[in-house]
C-alpha cells in the first residue's frame, strides 16, 4: 500500500513571496510567506520547524496547520502560539480516541492565548497573498 499527499500552494502575489520546504522520511514541513502573511504547514513528525523559521527570517507566523495530532503537534503548537504569535491553528477533523488527549492540550493552550482552532477535513483557505489547498491522503492498493 502506498500513501500519497497532495499539496497546492498558490502565492497570488509573487513579489516578496517565498516557500521554505523541509522533507523528512516521516513527513514534511513548510512555510509560505506572501503579502506579509506567514503560514506554517506540518505533515507528520517533522521536527525541523526551527530550521525553516531561521531560513524564512520570520519572527512571527499567522497560521499553523497540523495534519497529524500527536505529542509532537502539541509541542509545536506551544512554540508557534507562545513564540511566533500564531492566532489560528488548523487541525484535521478526527474522532480517533488516541488523539483526543492531544486535541485537549492544544485547545487549552490556544484558549489561554487567544488563538483560534479550526477543525477541517479539507484544509482549504486563503490568507493575504496565499491560497492553501491540502487534499486528504490518497491510497493505492
Amino acid at each position: 500500500m502506498t500513501l500519497g499527499v497532495a499539496l497546492h500552494i498558490i502565492l497570488t502575489s509573487f513579489a516578496g513571496s517565498n516557500i521554505f520546504f523541509y522533507n523528512a522520511s516521516d513527513g514534511y514541513a513548510m512555510i509560505a510567506v506572501s503579502d506579509g502573511e506567514c503560514v506554517y504547514i506540518d505533515d507528520g513528525n517533522c521536527d525541523s520547524y526551527n530550521s525553516l523559521i531561521t531560513r524564512s527570517g520570520k519572527t512571527y507566523c499567522d497560521i499553523a496547520v497540523f495534519r497529524t495530532v500527536d505529542s509532537s503537534a502539541v509541542s509545536k503548537s506551544a512554540y508557534f502560539i507562545e513564540c511566533m504569535g500564531v492566532k489560528t491553528i488548523y487541525l484535521l477533523e478526527n474522532d480517533a480516541e488516541a488523539e483526543l488527549e492531544y486535541l485537549d492540550e492544544i485547545s487549552i493552550l490556544a484558549n489561554a492565548n487567544g488563538c483560534d482552532i479550526i477543525y477541517t477535513s479539507d484544509f482549504s483557505f486563503d490568507t493575504g497573498g496565499i491560497s492553501v489547498v491540502l487534499t486528504g491522503y490518497a491510497t493505492e492498493i
